[in-house]
């Protein structure tokens, strides 16, 4: 599947240009999801063809999970600075839409970035895994949550940590608002963006100390994935803050059970953040 979708990204991106006039966006909700979220086009031809490449894209993606959202996509031209914002989101949506959109951006990333090296057998272990839970799942919501834990199994149990950081490093920069301008504060912005689709309900930052680079605890409440015996799944997690932090490492150290609550251990930057735990950490409690 990486494959597949790497090679329709590479064709519409190859079109895209940043002052292009047309863009693309469903005809219903005024989303612009990927893989056309941030794209741009010269011409209202060539923007017609990235829809159908945008389509095809997310047909792919609908092969394993059917949750994957429909969309009219139709092709827009700019005629003023706001003209190509997302439109308010449509009162007879479900609340669960921009999670189950989110999930699916970070798997699609992720299968591309695997795609892209020598990680075959990754990608197959990923979807093995996934096939195999998918037919007990009863809550079609639930598929997506499904993939990103049965990818973050694999590349737990494939990939040296050093492999998952150029992977999900590679995830990340493919994902909407990757290109965006650099915050000040780019650890609250992935979870106040985790938070905005719901894989999380809320969270709290602490600062601590580290030798070399910088190390806070984050409280977070509601989080969409659940542990398995041996670990909790961080994927989704590690690849917004590689969004939000271009240049910096980033490694989970600690997970800890406060009752309802999940307490995280992340180190950011310095020579001495080398990764441990990305797309799963080991648990424990307190």
């Amino acid at each position: 599947m990486g494959n597949t979708l790497r090679t329709i990204r590479r064709r519409i991106d190859a079109h895209s240009t940043p002052t292009g006039r047309f863009f693309v966006r469903c005809a219903r909700t005024g989303e612009r999801p990927v893989p056309v979220a941030t794209a741009r086009f010269l011409d209202r031809e060539t923007a017609v063809a990235a829809a159908r490449l945008a389509s095809a894209y997310r047909s792919e993606l609908r092969r394993y999970d059917p949750g994957v959202r429909w969309h009219d996509l139709v092709v827009c031209e700019s005629v003023g600075r706001t003209a190509d914002a997302t439109a308010p989101a449509r009162a007879d949506r479900t609340r669960n839409d921009p999670l189950v959109e989110f999930c699916h951006e970070v798997a699609a990333t992720v299968f591309e970035a695997l795609s892209a090296g020598p990680h075959r057998r990754v990608e197959r272990a990923a979807m093995d895994a996934y096939l195999e839970h998918a037919e007990s799942v009863t809550d079609p919501d639930d598929l997506c949550l499904t993939l990103l834990v049965a990818i973050a199994r694999a590349l737990d149990e494939h990939l040296a940590p050093g492999e998952q950081a150029a992977v999900l490093r590679a995830a990340a920069d493919r994902l909407d608002g990757s290109d965006a301008p650099q915050t000040t504060r780019p650890l609250t912005a992935a979870f106040d963006d985790l938070r905005r689709v719901a894989l999380i309900d809320d969270y709290e930052v602490e600062p601590g100390r580290a030798v070399d680079g910088r190390r806070w605890t984050v409280r977070v409440d509601g989080y969409a994935l659940a542990a398995e015996e041996d670990g909790l799944p961080t994927l989704p997690i590690v690849v917004d803050l590689l969004r939000t932090l271009p240049r910096d490492d980033v490694t989970v150290t600690e997970a800890s059970r406060i009752g309802g609550d999940w307490s995280l251990t992340l180190v950011v930057g310095g020579s001495r953040c080398r990764p441990r735990a990305l797309a799963r950490v080991r648990t424990g409690e307190h």
